[in-house]
This record gives structure tokens, C-alpha cells and sequence, in this order.
């Protein structure tokens, strides 16, 4: 199997994407997957190390990875490294509670990299500080074509593959086995620090969370998903975007005020401030709707052929 691009996998760490990365390497075969793990790692390949870290040539990389028969982008990577040139409705990773995230790259670091300090000490280092939101850079979720849930890795699977039409076995791997020797039984001291250290972590977790049900919940309904959010209100006026996950028709967008239709528009003039993420439609998926509102009146946006909720706001007294 070769789409036009191949999915980017942001591997962010300890959230069960080498269990993905390898299930892939048997579906796709190892030949068909291109690294970026950093300029020193082994894994690293070579079409990455000689493209984006010796020529830094990313215009040439990006063709010759469109060239190649590479199904699959994946590494230990920020998601604007890549998002651009892939896409985002090809972009891919899995968020895990960060709480449980953190104290198993503690222990991975302990076995792998002989980390002497305890735990304080690595919870508290910058770096390991609200990681999976910086990797991320705070994207708006809606944007990546599929966020996937570490404890729900099956069903996550069940939705990547549909996404992309694969059939990628679920494998576990690298699920810390090792890990059963150590300790993972919290102070209840260490758990509040490290819940108001990575407060940000922990909220935009349970945003992927709520998102990823909904999307199961359509999926297993045999619905179209779609991606979307909306982006300003004002009591005048709403402003969002929306595409489907797999078609690149138009989203055609309901506005609601007070569970009263007020207004409809479709998704499809450009919103260039999505460029950079590689949106599908070249960047015209952008909807507007005009009406008058009071402060308190709640305005919703629905995706006309599912109802779909794309976005709810209530308008506020600081916009009259």
C-alpha cells in the first residue's frame, strides 16, 4: 500500500508508540518507514540524516520521501517538524494520563540510561515537565488526523486503521515489563506535585480524551467524522473551520443560537493562518456566519449531515 503521503507519527515518549511504530514496521515492512529518532540515533534514516540534518533541505526531503515507498514518517520529533509537508489530516500520535506517563519515562530512564536521581528529581526537570503538550506545541487537537488514547490502544488502532485504510496489528511491545520490579506506588505528595506541575498536560489530555470518545462513538456508528473547531464569536458573528477526515468535500456548518437555527455556511473559503499545518483543500476550509446575540445566549456549530458538534461559546458581556 502507497497513499500520495504517508502518515507522520509523532512518537511521543512512553505512551505505547513502539507497540504502533513496530505493529506498523509488519504491516508496512521495515524498508517502507522512514526515522527521525535525532542526527546521532541509529534508527535515524539516512534520507532524514542527509535531507533535514546535513542539507537541511527539507523541499528535497519532502520529494524524496514522496518519491520513495515510505508509508509511515515516525520519530521522537515536535509536530511542526514535519505537519507542514505530510499534512495534518496525515499526522498521527497518542497522548497517555501524564501522571502514569512520566513515572514510566522515570523508570525507563532508571533501566536504560542508568538515571541516578529519584523521581523528585526527574519530575521536576524542565524537560520532563508537561512534555506530551510541548511535542505538541499546543495544537489544537482537532487538527491532527487522529489523536489516539494509550489506555485505549485497540480502539485507537481500530480508528488509525479505517483513517488510513490499514490493517497495522495491535501489538504491545515495550509496555515496561520490567517495570513490575520497581515501585510505581505514589506518595500522595509526589501525585499532587506532579499533577500541578503538569496541570496543562493533564487538561489538554482529558480535551484528546473527550475527543477521541466522540470519534469512536461516530466510528462505530458508521458516521463520517469530521475535524473542526471554532476559532472567534463575537455577538455578531461565529468564525471556524472544518474538513472530513477522509473525503475532501466541503463541511457544510449549522449555527445554532439558543438551540435555534440562526444560521448556515459552508466550509470552504481560506483560512491561511492553517497553512503551515498542511490542512486538506489547500487551506479552504474556513466557514462565517453573521446574526445578533445578547450577552448569555449559547452558540453552537453542528456539522449539517451528522450533527456533529464542532464548537459551543457563550457570548459574553465583554464582546458587546
Amino acid at each position: 500500500m502507497k497513499s500520495d503521503h504517508p502518515i507522520f507519527f509523532v512518537h511521543i515518549p512512553k505512551t505505547a508508540g513502539t507497540s504502533f511504530r513496530k505493529g506498523a514496521e509488519s504491516y508496512f515492512g521495515g524498508g517502507n518507514i522512514c526515522y527521525d529518532y535525532s542526527v546521532n540515533s541509529a534508527e535515524t534514516s539516512s534520507l532524514v540524516k542527509d535531507f533535514i540534518y546535513e542539507s537541511n533541505d527539507c523541499l528535497g526531503f519532502y520529494q524524496q520521501l514522496m518519491a520513495s515507498s515510505s508509508n509511515l514518517l515516525s520519530g521522537h520529533v515536535n509536530v511542526h517538524k514535519y505537519i507542514h509537508g505530510v499534512g495534518a489530516r496525515n499526522t498521527v500520535t497518542f497522548l497517555r494520563d501524564p501522571v502514569e506517563r512520566v513515572v514510566s519515562e522515570y523508570w525507563h530512564f532508571v533501566r536504560n540510561n542508568n538515571y541516578p536521581g529519584p523521581l523528585e528529581s526527574f519530575y521536576r526537570k524542565p524537560q520532563f515537565i508537561n512534555r506530551q503538550r510541548r511535542i505538541l506545541s499546543n495544537i489544537s487537537l482537532p487538527l491532527l488526523g487522529v489523536v489516539g488514547i494509550t489506555e485505549q490502544y485497540n480502539e485507537s488502532l481500530e480508528i488509525i486503521n479505517h483513517a488510513y485504510k490499514a490493517d497495522i496489528p495491535g501489538l504491545r511491545l515495550n509496555t515496561g515489563s520490567e517495570e513490575k520490579s520497581f515501585s510505581y506506588e505514589l506518595t500522595k505528595k509526589q501525585e499532587v506535585e506532579i499533577r500541578k506541575l503538569n496541570k496543562p498536560d493533564i487538561q489538554y489530555y482529558q480535551r484528546a480524551r473527550k475527543l477521541f470518545n466522540l470519534r469512536h462513538e461516530f466510528f462505530r456508528k458508521n458516521l463520517p467524522f469530521a475535524h473542526g473547531a471554532i476559532t472567534q464569536s463575537s455577538p455578531k458573528s461565529v468564525t471556524g473551520w472544518a474538513w472530513w477526515a477522509q473525503s475532501d468535500a466541503a463541511v457544510d456548518v449549522l449555527v445554532y443560537k439558543n438551540d435555534q437555527l440562526c444560521g448556515q455556511a459552508v466550509a470552504s473559503s481560506l483560512r491561511p493562518g492553517q497553512l503551515r499545518y498542511g490542512p486538506p483543500r489547500n487551506g479552504y476550509v474556513g466557514f462565517h456566519v453573521d446574526y445578533q446575540a445578547e450577552s448569555g445566549d449559547e452558540i453552537r456549530c453542528e456539522v449539517a449531515e451528522t450533527g456533529q458538534v464542532l464548537g459551543q461559546v457563550t457570548v459574553n458581556d465583554a464582546k458587546l
